[in-house]
């Protein structure tokens, strides 16, 4: 970012993804007699990520392979974007509210950091989640009115101002929403 490789969390994450990559596999779904043979191949095919990101410290085909915006036409699913203003990755929903299909999206951007928006961590408020994805499902998945297409493509929290501060358990502000992105 910026033409510079972020350290921040890069250790961390690849450690954190070298333990996902290592775990079984499940043997209710692979079979009882096959999980383990699967389990040591993976094993012995498995590169700590690290080397590979820093092998590939530009923008080329090994992270262009997965990155949704180089074809958001290669979307199908209807997609319910969430993310926060303190989050890093707050761009993915505006990119994704800006070039799906009106009747393909919606996003929600909160006041929060890199977490879930109902675990009330701060900074809040926290909203109900589960129950925005449970009515998107309900919708897309089970073909159920909802009304969540008939909500503004993006819902904002504009937070008030503020003090500076290090933390903020709860920014005041208010939820906008628009149904067209300027």
């Amino acid at each position: 970012m910026g033409g510079a490789v972020l350290g921040i969390d890069m250790l961390a994450w690849a450690g954190t993804m070298l333990a996902f990559a290592s775990r079984p596999p499940d043997p209710a779904n692979v079979g009882a007699d096959r999980w383990v043979p699967m389990w040591r191949e993976r094993l012995d095919a498995l590169e700590p990520f690290l080397h590979t990101w820093l092998d590939h410290q530009q923008r080329d085909d090994y992270w262009k392979h997965g990155s949704v915006c180089e074809d958001y036409s290669a979307i199908d699913a209807a997609v319910l974007a969430v993310g926060g203003w303190n989050d890093p990755y707050r761009d993915a929903v505006l990119r994704l509210v800006e070039h799906l299909p009106g009747d393909q999206v919606r996003g929600i951007i909160g006041p929060w950091s890199h977490q879930y928006p109902d675990r009330g961590l701060p900074p809040g408020p926290a909203i109900g989640f589960l129950q925005e994805t449970l009515r998107w499902w309900d919708q897309h998945l089970k073909g159920i009115d909802t009304g969540v297409m008939g909500e503004p493509l993006l819902r904002s929290w504009i937070t008030d101002p503020v003090p500076p501060a290090t933390s903020y358990d709860v920014l005041p502000g208010r939820w906008v929403g628009g149904h067209q992105l300027a």
